[in-house]
């Protein structure tokens, strides 16, 4: 599915799409368009957002 066909089916403006898609300016795709979108792709909303792993200093 491209991204315009993801904004028509979901009603999401396609700008938003493609840039939280390309991480456009550090916006960070809101809870409930994440859902909607989620819910369109058949995914885990977890799948949408790229989750990294703080790593403590020696110093905790």
């Amino acid at each position: 599915m491209t991204q315009r066909q993801l904004a028509d089916r979901t009603g999401i403006n396609y700008t938003y799409i493609n840039d939280r898609a390309n991480n456009r300016d550090g916006y960070i795709l809101g809870l409930n368009n994440a859902k909607t979108i989620a819910t369109e792709l058949g995914c885990h909303i977890d799948d949408l957002y790229e989750w990294r792993r703080e790593t403590r200093s020696s110093e905790d």
